[in-house]
């Protein structure tokens, strides 16, 4: 009895490190932790994201080993923008196993958003390469590159992506648009196999910039590609680089900053420096004029143009700037004037014909003897454009001559049966005439062939319950 008495103190001693471990609740799998599991998908449920990446985070202290918890931690802190957590927890997760093309972009982003820039290119030079990538991730990682700036890589990029999909003819036109930037010779070639046609009335210009070893010169109708085609990030691009390679070219700077305002961004400092550097420049002058009617400072604007006008009065194309300002300053009849001195300088052009023609019935200005002569001499110079039909029938029911201008609609539905513009006023027309049948079919013709809000609006207004 003695001997097992002095047993005690020894088999107490052996047992109490597990009396102390079940009494401190310290296992894996303890009690508390089992209560922050469940905890997740309360707060999951509730949308409590604080509560969830604090109930996460203490887990992980115990558990650091949950990849998929650290991959959870990362999208949330992502939301939140708590970038610097979210490249710890990527890091985290690669002291386990590699990542996934999916968490590389976000971790990138992150990079981004905290000025690693070379980690960001490191991981999408990575995302690039990766065997697994999809055409879908590839889509993102184009977007954030040309959102960051970074278009070299962005080409890159779109480069790979056409290799997934090469017969995908969006992907086809962003890569010949790098392309015009970075390989203009490949965008020949580009063009040529893809059979673009949006871009053939460019290759002239693309041989030029082939042909040229001036590189200011070619980036200068690089740009001006660019903004034809109205992809003025590009254009922004192709500038920004032609007044780094020579920063006293003033109509560089012009082209910078016309650039710029048709991204949205202010492009004033660039065309400040034109005018500076060239006071004659009628470039400088043309694109500072139209800031200033953009800014509504129409008085300068309109100094502006009347300057270029007694530079060149021979050249339409101030005289239409100019009648524009005007309609803006209310000041129509001087528009009107302007206009009509366009088509006296360009009587072949049929754009600034159209332009009188529309102009005369906007305003309700002189319908028969400007607006509807004005659309007959378009007429004479292309008898095969749906628009001039168009614009002809428009003023016939301005006037209404409902009967002239069924006949003239019916003919720009002719030659663009598709066209929402036509099937618009074919609508309108057989509206004001309570042909509701007929109304309706061509309003309806007309917001099924276009994306124009207002012009599905204007359709919607006229549409009317069938009988």
């Amino acid at each position: 009895m003695k001997k097992q008495a002095d047993q005690l103190p020894l088999v107490l001693l052996i047992i109490l490190p597990l009396v102390i471990v079940f009494a401190l609740d310290l296992t894996p799998y303890s009690t508390s932790i089992k209560t922050l599991w469940k905890s997740l998908n309360t707060s999951a449920l509730n949308d409590d994201k604080e509560t969830w990446l604090r109930s996460a985070n203490t887990i992980l202290s115990y558990q650091p080993w949950q990849v998929e918890l650290w991959n959870q931690v990362a999208q949330k802190e992502f939301e939140l923008e708590n970038h610097a957590e979210v490249i710890r927890s990527y890091n985290t997760i690669l002291e386990y196993q590699p990542l996934t093309v999916e968490q590389s972009i976000f971790l990138s982003q992150s990079y981004l958003a905290t000025g690693k820039l070379e980690k960001s290119d490191e991981l999408w030079d990575e995302i690039i390469d990766a065997p697994d990538v999809r055409p879908e991730q590839l889509r993102h990682l184009y977007q954030i590159q040309q959102n960051a700036g970074d278009w070299l890589g962005a080409y890159r990029t779109i480069y790979r992506w056409h290799q997934l999909e090469p017969d995908q003819a969006e992907v086809q036109r962003q890569l010949v648009l790098a392309q015009i930037l970075f390989e203009p010779e490949k965008a020949v070639e580009s063009i040529n196999t893809f059979r673009l046609s949006e871009f053939k009335p460019i290759l002239v210009e693309l041989d030029t910039i082939v042909s040229s070893d001036n590189p200011t010169y070619q980036l200068v109708i690089a740009g001006n590609i660019y903004s034809r085609l109205g992809e003025w990030e590009y254009a922004v691009q192709a500038f920004s680089k032609v007044v780094e390679l020579d920063p006293n070219y003033a109509e560089g700077w012009a082209f910078y900053g016309n650039a710029l305002m048709n991204t949205g961004e202010n492009g004033f400092f660039a065309l400040d420096k034109a005018i500076n550097l060239s006071p004659t420049s009628k470039i400088s002058k043309a694109y500072l004029a139209s800031y200033w009617r953009d800014q509504n400072d129409l008085a300068k604007s309109i100094d502006l143009y009347k300057d270029l006008i007694h530079e060149e009065e021979n050249q339409p194309v101030w005289y239409h700037e100019l009648g524009k300002t005007y309609i803006l300053n209310g000041d129509t009849e001087k528009a009107l004037t302007a206009f009509q001195k366009t088509t006296e300088l360009a009587p072949t052009n049929i754009y600034y014909w159209l332009y009188l023609a529309k102009f005369s019935g906007d305003f309700r200005l002189e319908i028969q003897t400007v607006g509807m002569p004005a659309a007959r001499q378009a007429m004479l110079i292309d008898d095969e454009n749906w628009e001039v039909f168009d614009v002809l029938g428009w003023l016939y029911l301005l006037e209404k001559d409902y009967t002239s201008a069924e006949r003239f609609f019916s003919n720009a539905f002719g030659i663009a049966p598709e066209n929402p513009m036509v099937n618009l006023h074919l609508g309108q027309l057989y509206s004001l005439q309570n042909r509701d049948d007929l109304a309706n079919y061509y309003l309806e013709r007309c917001i099924n062939h276009t994306d124009d809000l207002e012009l599905i609006e204007l359709a919607n207004k006229f549409l009317r319950p069938s009988k």
